[in-house]
């Protein structure tokens, strides 16, 4: 029993709301009426049966009194007359007239009240209900003519069909059934009405939230149809909704933000990964270049060293001249050497920030021409030819440190020289413009920068590819070069077309002041 209603109380919570709210209108609704109709009809019923007892006691005291003159004087026909008179009541089904010995005066279908103790129904305080009859006995009274005294002169007994009564209470059931089955209707109609108010939001908010978690999408929105808690419970609903589309909206932004952090965070570390690894080849073929471009001049100063003292100091021409030739050789592997420790000193102390500057009146004019002159040989060793006649013959002034400004155009020229193709050429020029801005450029006809080392150009121990990989450098001095500039506030640039050729340019600001010969030299 306990998991049979443990399965019915199941069967109900899986029910649509609308149906449970349905069922609960009508369960109280059955109730209320069922207990209305029992209540009215047993009502009912009593009311009939004490309306006609108190009929049937009318009856029989009035038909008593009637009946009292009649056996006063014995007279007969008198009280055959009332007896038919009687006979007009449509519920008399039976009566008696009994003397004082119980004898029968007259009478009316007797058979009926065969079985009925008359003493007893005469000891009744009300009327005898017996199946669909009803009984009762008084006694008839009336006057001794001799003594005009009142005495009882017999009895007088009654039944009434309740037949008819009952078939008026069933009618009257009838038409209560049927009244009340209107207002079962009509309130079966009303509880339809109210379900569906109560249930519609409800219903629409279960199909809203379905779609929501099948599809979700959260611009979804109840439409309020109705007000009150219901109409409160959508406007919630749906502020909800928007409440969470909001947070939804927001953590997707965070996701699409935090993942775009990512991309951007695992980029910079690409590339740092990239400029990192780049930077140790650079620093490795630094290395490895720095360790040739050490040992070639090395070389040749111990070679030629021992030649000398192999051959001694002979006063002979022939002697003397190949041992020129070796010291000449020795000065010069001494220079080259001088020159590469003086390059990574340099960049040195750039780096460590421990590099002074004197800046004094240089002009870049006497500078580019002495440049030209020592780098002849270079540019006539490489075969290429170097051209300073378009240079301005009126002195051209900058504030500079004479060292560190020779340096860097030492470079540029001589990086044109070395990168040029056989049978090329390399420009001097220097021009100025109406900011007073002084620029020299060094234009080349080699092979130009590719696209992918334009960026690093500048960058310490960087070099072009690998066809250049015989020629001498560390891949520094356009690095010095750049800081250099920099640091005396002017700023450099180069342009390039790749198979025509670079153009490296510097530009620094013109000094007018007062300046003597000496302070205007090129060193």
């Amino acid at each position: 029993m306990l998991k049979n209603k443990v399965k019915f109380s199941g069967f109900l919570s899986d029910l649509p709301i609308k149906t449970k709210i349905l069922l609960s209108i009508l369960s109280v609704l059955f109730l209320v009426m069922i207990t209305f109709i029992t209540l009215t009809l047993d009502s009912n019923r009593k009311l009939v049966l004490q309306v006609s007892k108190s009929e049937i006691i009318n009856f029989t005291h009035l038909s008593a009194e009637a009946l009292g003159y009649g056996l006063s004087n014995l007279n007969l026909e008198y009280i055959r007359n009332i007896i038919n008179r009687m006979k007009n009541e449509p519920r008399l089904s039976s009566l008696l007239i009994l003397d004082n010995q119980s004898n029968v005066i007259a009478g009316l279908n007797q058979e009926g009240l065969q079985n009925i103790s008359v003493k007893e129904l005469l000891n009744q305080k009300e009327p005898l209900v017996k199946n669909e009859e009803i009984c009762w006995a008084v006694p008839i009274k009336g006057y001794d003519p001799e003594t005009l005294k009142e005495k009882i002169l017999g009895s007088f007994v009654v039944e009434f069909s309740l037949k008819s009564i009952y078939e008026r209470i069933l009618n009257e059931q009838i038409r209560f059934f049927l009244i009340a089955a209107g207002v079962m209707l009509f309130g079966i109609a009303v509880s339809i009405l109210l379900a569906r108010q109560i249930s519609n939001p409800i219903a629409q908010l279960v199909k809203i939230s379905r779609q929501v978690g099948e599809t979700g999408d959260y611009q979804l929105r109840a439409e309020k149809k109705t007000g009150g808690e219901m109409g409160m419970l959508v406007d919630h609903y749906n502020k909800m909704l928007s409440q969470i589309e909001k947070q939804n909206i927001s953590i997707l932004n965070s996701k699409e933000s935090l993942a775009i952090k990512v991309r951007e965070r695992t980029q910079d570390l690409e590339k740092a990964k990239e400029v990192a690894e780049n930077a140790n080849r650079a620093k490795t073929d630094f290395l490895s270049r720095m360790s040739h471009e050490l040992r070639t001049p090395l070389n040749a100063i111990l070679g030629f060293s021992q030649l000398l003292k192999m051959r001694g100091w002979n006063v002979q021409t022939d002697i003397r001249e190949q041992n020129e030739k070796s010291i000449d050789h020795i000065f010069a592997a001494g220079n080259h050497l001088h020159s590469l420790i003086n390059e990574v000193l340099t960049l040195s102390q750039i780096e460590s920030g421990g590099c002074i500057l004197n800046l004094e009146p240089v002009d870049m004019v006497l500078l580019a021409h002495e440049t030209e002159t020592m780098l002849q040989p270079m540019a006539q060793k490489y075969n290429v030819t170097l051209d300073c006649g378009n240079l301005p013959h009126n002195h051209l002034v900058i504030k500079a440190d004479p060292k560190r400004i020779r340096q860097v155009l030492n470079n540029l020229i001589s990086n044109a020289i070395k990168f040029n193709r056989p049978s090329g050429k390399v420009e001097i020029r220097i021009k100025t413009d109406e900011e007073n801005q002084l620029t020299l450029i060094v234009r080349d006809t080699g092979m130009g920068v590719p696209g992918d080392k334009a960026e690093t150009i500048f960058e310490p121990f960087e070099r072009l590819d690998w066809e250049f990989s015989k020629i001498e450098g560390m891949g520094i001095g356009l690095s010095i070069s750049k800081n250099l500039i920099e640091a005396m506030g002017g700023r450099i640039g180069f342009e390039s077309e790749v198979g025509i050729g670079t153009t490296f340019y510097f530009t620094m600001p013109l000094y007018f002041g007062e300046t003597s010969d000496k302070e205007t030299s090129a060193y």
